[in-house]
């Protein structure tokens, strides 16, 4: 058996403990309660915001280009991701209670 393979089976109860979560099912199965969704979404949203901000720490800290290129890409494109997540949810006023990120 290769590492990866006893990997994968030491943790294959927590992989299938997740993939039978309430939460997960409830998306996968269309189910989940929308303003479960949208409490997730506004979690989402801030943690990937201050992701980000690791990532430009990172790229202060880079020994040499290179590793200062992958942070600062990374950083740029969470960043992406939350803009289209602000401009997706904006006609809804998802995120209007997270005013200091909007």
């Amino acid at each position: 058996m290769t590492f990866t393979d006893r990997l994968f089976k030491t943790g294959e109860p927590v992989w299938e403990s997740y993939l039978e979560h309430p939460f997960v099912k409830g998306i996968g199965e269309g189910t989940l309660d929308k303003e479960k969704f949208i409490h997730y979404m506004k979690q989402d949203y801030v943690y990937l915001i201050e992701y980000a901000r690791v990532f430009a720490i990172g790229s202060t800290k880079a020994n040499d280009l290179k590793t200062m290129t992958i942070f600062t890409s990374s950083s740029y494109y969470i960043l992406c991701h939350c803009y289209w997540l602000s401009y997706f949810f904006s006609d809804r006023n998802f995120f209007s209670d997270q005013h200091e990120y909007v």
